[in-house]
C-alpha cells in the first residue's frame, strides 16, 4: 500500500474519531444542562392546582360559616370509593397563607350538592372585620388532593350586635321602623341594617276552629330592605305596603367589606319580630 493511501486512510479514521468525540460531548452537555428537546411529562397534581369544584360559595352569619358547592358527576372513576368521594375543607387567613383543615373530611356522591358548616374558632370571631378564605379539595383513592377549588372570601372578626327595641309605626307615607342607633366608636360607620318583612295572614275564627285546619302564618315569600348606614341612622321607611295588611318585621345589622373587588357581608343575629296592622291608622 502506498504511503499516500495510508495517509488518506489515517485522515479518515481521525475525522471519524473526532466526529464521535464531538457527538459524545454534545450528548453529555445535553444531559447535564437539559438542553435537548424532549416530550414533557405531566407532573403529579399539586394541592395548589385547580380541582374539579368551581362553584364554591361561602356565607357567614353570626359566628357560623356555611359552604356550598356541586360535586363533579363526570370522570370521577379515580375518586370514587364505595360510591362516594371524600372532600377536605381548607381555611386560610390570607389568600396565599397556609391551609388549615376545617373539620374532618366529608363524603358526597357524584353530582350531589356538597355542604359544610362550622362555628368559627374564638380567635377568628373577635376583632375588626377582615378577610377569611375557604376552598375545598377532592381526594383520590390514595387520599391525595386532586387540586383546590376556587378560593372564596368571607369575613372573620366580631359580628355586629343584635338589634333590640325594634318598633313599627304606621304613617301616611308607610311604615316607619325605628331601632336604637349604634354610635359607639368601635362600630363601623358603614354597617348596614337589613329589614326582613313578611305579610301575615289573618285566620278567621270559624276556620281556625275546623278540625285539621292549618293556615299559613305568613306569606310564602318575604321581602328584604337593605338600609345603608342604618346602624347609625336608627330608622327607615317602608313605603311599599298594601293598606289593610298585617306585616311582621325583623332586623339585623350587616357589616359589608370590599374584598377582591366584591362586597362581602357578615350579618349579626336577627332581632325579635314586631307586627303592625296597616288597616288602622293614617291613610
Amino acid at each position: 500500500m502506498s504511503r499516500i493511501r495510508q495517509r488518506r486512510i489515517g485522515r479518515f479514521f481521525v475525522r471519524q474519531a473526532n466526529f464521535w468525540l464531538l457527538g459524545a460531548f454534545m450528548l453529555s452537555a445535553c444531559l447535564i444542562f437539559d438542553g435537548c428537546r424532549r416530550p414533557r411529562i405531566q407532573q403529579s397534581l399539586s394541592p395548589e392546582l385547580r380541582g374539579p369544584v368551581n362553584d364554591l360559595t361561602a356565607v357567614r352569619s353570626s359566628n357560623q360559616i356555611w359552604l356550598s358547592w356541586t360535586m363533579p358527576s363526570r370522570r370521577v372513576r379515580n375518586l370514587l370509593v364505595n360510591g362516594s368521594i371524600k372532600v377536605r375543607v381548607c381555611r386560610r387567613e390570607t389568600a396565599a397563607g397556609d391551609c388549615v383543615e376545617a373539620g374532618k373530611p366529608l363524603d358526597f356522591g357524584p353530582g350531589a350538592t356538597g355542604s359544610f358548616s362550622e362555628e368559627l374558632p374564638a380567635v377568628l370571631s373577635l376583632g375588626t372585620p377582615r378577610a377569611l378564605y375557604y376552598s375545598v379539595e377532592l381526594l383520590d383513592r390514595k387520599g391525595k388532593s386532586t387540586g383546590l377549588s376556587d378560593i372564596v372570601p368571607t369575613l372573620a372578626g366580631a359580628p355586629p350586635p343584635v338589634i333590640r327595641g325594634l318598633t313599627a309605626e304606621l304613617t301616611d307615607r308607610g311604615v316607619l321602623l325605628r331601632w336604637p342607633a349604634d354610635t359607639s366608636s368601635d362600630s363601623p360607620s358603614d354597617t348596614a341594617v337589613r329589614l326582613h318583612r313578611n305579610e301575615v295572614y289573618q285566620t278567621p275564627a270559624s276556620e281556625g276552629m275546623r278540625e285539621g285546619f292549618s293556615p299559613p302564618s305568613s306569606a310564602a315569600a318575604g321581602e328584604d330592605l337593605l338600609v345603608e348606614g342604618g346602624s347609625r341612622s336608627g330608622r327607615a321607611l317602608d313605603a311599599n305596603i298594601h293598606r289593610g295588611s298585617t306585616y311582621e318585621y325583623r332586623a339585623q345589622r350587616v357589616v359589608r367589606v370590599a374584598v377582591r373587588n366584591q362586597i362581602i357581608e357578615m350579618a349579626g343575629q336577627i332581632s325579635p319580630p314586631v307586627q303592625i296592622d296597616t288597616a288602622d291608622g293614617p291613610h
